[in-house]
């Protein structure tokens, strides 16, 4: 199986966009907490998918890009919304009970999910032994530096926190899914929609059933939790 673009190595340009996307995500988590006390999280995220989707759109557009053209990647794309939607519900709901802080570091454990998925999803895209230790040691700095939370610590963090790492593992899964399927072949683009467009509506549910059943509990902790970026 030939090797696709995305499977080179990065380039200078391409680790310096990546770098600036890991920090943006990171001022992301931290723009979420101070949020949530005015704007419900499932809220938040329904809307961002929305925004983005009309961006992307209008983007696709004007460069001419082709987003309706039927490619056989409907059912892929559909896969790949829903672990979207997945990720960003458990990741806003995480961050009402965990810290921004924490919440970032456990949602950086995606690489090493992607990692283990490769072997058995992407013939070919495996990493030498050298690469794994730096994994490794890259796992061992997250738990030196964060380890468990504290007997102090509310114990709804420890829930915060599987969150984010079901987060992560949702992160990993749409990615390993994007590149294990058909959707390698069309554009960035397009793609993205996919995972927009399906992801919006799913979140939207998602807000109106937390709105509708533990809202009112669920909002006092967000009071009493965005302050612990």
């Amino acid at each position: 199986m030939p090797h696709s673009p995305s499977s080179r190595p990065l380039d200078a340009t391409a680790i310096a966009v990546t770098i600036g996307l890991c920090l943006s995500w990171g001022f992301n988590n931290v723009a979420i907490k101070l949020a949530i006390h005015d704007i419900p999280p499932l809220i938040q995220s329904s809307a961002r998918s929305v925004i983005a989707a009309i961006l992307v759109a209008i983007w696709a557009q004007a460069r001419g890009i082709s987003l309706l053209k039927r490619d056989g990647t409907m059912g892929a794309g559909i896969l790949a919304g829903i672990l979207f939607a997945l990720e960003f519900l458990l990741i806003y709901r995480g961050l009402v009970w965990t810290t921004a802080t924490r919440g970032v570091l456990f949602l950086y454990l995606a690489p090493f999910f992607i990692v283990i998925g490769s072997r058995w999803l992407i013939p070919g895209d495996h990493f030498h032994l050298s690469q794994w230790l730096g994994l490794l040691l890259s796992f061992v700095g997250i738990v030196i530096a964060f380890g468990l939370p504290t007997p102090a610590a509310d114990p709804r963090q420890v829930l915060g926190d599987l969150m984010l790492v079901g987060g992560a593992a949702a992160w990993a899964a749409t990615t390993l899914t994007i590149k294990a399927s058909a959707l390698n072949r069309i554009s960035a683009e397009k793609t993205l929609l996919y995972q927009l467009v399906v992801s919006a509506p799913l979140l939207g549910l998602g807000a109106i059933r937390y709105r509708g059943a533990f809202g009112r509990r669920l909002d006092a902790d967000a009071r009493h939790f965005f302050v612990q970026a």
